[in-house]
């Protein structure tokens, strides 16, 4: 165990000696020489009458191995320079295509918003449902043990507006629909009293104060529906249909539609939509 701790710091100490000479090694061979060259040229470039063949040859060995030294480092410095200079670039190069890969997830993000709007839409019509209602759908991640936002539509533009875009799993009426052994969870008769409306939601629905009373759509019924997947086996998505008014629809009729109309066209674009899917960091970005 010792043994192989004194080799690994042998071995980090050798590594950080290497990086050093790497780093610094042209710099220093300039520096010898240049001192080198300073200090000793008069004994190097001195007359050699009255000197032995021993010191003459000393001294010319010790200006070639200045010179050779200041040669080589120069040379090494501007190779190095040139090799920073293209690690430079290629850093830049680098940044900018990730921008512009950020620009292409945002684009494609926008575009999976879009699409998503347009189908609600689609169901929005077909129901004719009032201006009083907004429709949602949401995707479970089990890893997360959170619902993720896919898509809204609202004709209202206070009540598009999405908060997180992502939401705790035991939250709401999404949470208890996505518990519930129906499949469903809905409530349609919550108090137009603020206070009470904070109260109920918070008892029933486990909101926190704070967040009830920021809501920009304070809705008086809740439907949610739960969506199985194409094999009837796992659950998948949940669709949400809202209104700030009391007793704002049928609920068979929602439920209906959500589990049973639409169903097969939701289905379909989950799974066609699925590969431009943004991640909840690029979802945030995009305005989710």
């Amino acid at each position: 165990m010792m043994a192989g701790e004194g080799d690994s710091k042998f071995i980090r100490g050798a590594r950080s000696f290497e990086g050093f000479v790497v780093e610094y090694g042209p710099t220093l061979l300039v520096v010898v020489a240049g001192l080198g060259w300073t200090i000793f040229r008069n004994w190097i470039l001195g007359p050699p009458e009255g000197h032995s063949f021993l010191r003459i040859a000393g001294s010319w060995l010790a200006g070639l191995g200045l010179t050779a030294a200041g040669i080589l480092g120069g040379v090494f410095t501007y190779k190095r320079t040139g090799s920073i200079r293209k690690l430079r670039d290629g850093k830049e190069s680098a940044e900018r295509e990730v921008e512009s890969l950020k620009d292409t997830l945002l684009r494609l993000s926008s575009s999976f918003r879009e699409a998503w709007k347009n189908r609600l839409l689609s169901i929005f019509q077909d129901l004719n449902l009032d201006h009083n209602f907004r429709i949602s759908l949401y995707r479970y991640n089990s890893e997360s043990q959170t619902f993720k936002m896919l898509g809204r539509y609202a004709s209202i533009d206070k009540f598009e507006k999405v908060g997180r875009g992502i939401y705790p799993a035991d939250v709401g009426c999404i949470g208890e629909a996505w518990e519930s052994s129906e499949l469903e969870a809905y409530a349609d008769d919550l108090p137009n009293n603020e206070e009470d409306y904070i109260r109920v939601s918070c008892e029933r629905w486990k909101f926190d104060e704070e967040t009830v009373r920021g809501l920009n759509m304070k809705s008086r019924s809740v439907y949610a529906f739960v969506l199985m997947d194409a094999h009837q086996r796992d659950r998948t998505a949940l669709v949400v249909f809202e209104s700030v008014d009391q007793n704002a629809a049928d609920v068979a009729v929602l439920r209906e539609a959500a589990q049973s109309t639409f169903r097969k066209q939701i289905l379909s674009d989950l799974e066609s939509l699925e590969f431009i899917e943004p991640e909840p960091n690029i979802a945030i970005a995009a305005g989710f």
